[in-house]
């Protein structure tokens, strides 16, 4: 099925969206959830798979989606198939914490500074700045080479790339069709920062990269924001 790309809240995360350009055969997608998944070994190795640091389930599907697309190559999604997901204990622990290090991780190495500080700001309004800043830390030291390594791969970059939809134009060249699927937490989020930490409304006032972030949501993107009247133009409290 297709996937809507979520935005806005810091994450980098995709859901399963019940619909898709047309009957049964396979599309082009933004991303998707890896339960069952084909890939050429030979590319999947040469453009780097999976995170060699990923601390639990959660953003590693759509880490290696991304850079997909980044590196030029496509992703699609064949209803036609299959899958069975058998259910065992993944045997570790699982927390908010290793998943929040793992969004951490997957924005720096993808270049998206902006983002990557939107994520810090949003884990931050329930506080616990000292285990965040660690987080954060480690991250940039884990997933520096990985940075490098994409950034000199690369053929566009992560914000180009939701503009752009390259999905949307090879389905409109193989269907006619396209359907892809995008939602922007942008007002909404603002207004839950209100009601937040004053650290994380610290963080946001000072923070150089958020006005560009907006800006390129709201002139980019303004077609997905969530509920794109509700709490306009809200003021982040000192």
């Amino acid at each position: 099925m297709q996937y809507t790309m979520k935005l806005g809240d810091g994450d980098l995360r995709g859901t399963w969206a019940n619909y898709r350009p047309w009957g049964d055969k396979w599309f082009y997608i933004a991303a998707q959830g890896h339960c069952c998944l084909f890939a050429n070994r030979k590319q999947f190795l040469d453009f780097g798979g999976y995170p060699e640091f990923h601390r639990t389930y959660g953003g590693g599907e759509v880490y290696v989606n991304m850079k997909w697309w980044m590196f030029g190559s496509t992703v699609a999604v064949e209803p036609r198939a299959i899958g069975y997901h058998l259910a065992s204990s993944r045997g570790y622990e699982y927390t908010t914490d290793d998943y929040k290090h793992n969004q951490f991780n997957i924005l720096w190495s993808l270049g998206v500074d902006a983002l990557f500080e939107r994520a810090y700001i949003n884990y931050l309004r329930n506080g616990r700045k000292e285990v965040l800043d660690k987080m954060i830390e480690e991250a940039k030291k884990e997933m520096a080479d990985d940075r490098v390594f994409i950034e000199k791969r690369r053929i566009t970059n992560l914000y180009d790339l939701f503009v752009d939809k390259p999905w949307d134009k090879l389905n409109l060249e193989r269907g006619g069709v396209k359907n892809s699927s995008m939602l922007i937490y942008h007002n909404t989020w603002k207004q839950l920062l209100n009601q937040s930490s004053v650290q994380s409304r610290r963080a946001y006032i000072v923070s150089s990269l958020q006005p560009e972030l907006e800006k390129y949501f709201e002139e980019h993107l303004g077609q997905y924001i969530y509920k794109p009247n509700e709490y306009k133009n809200v003021i982040i409290m000192e």
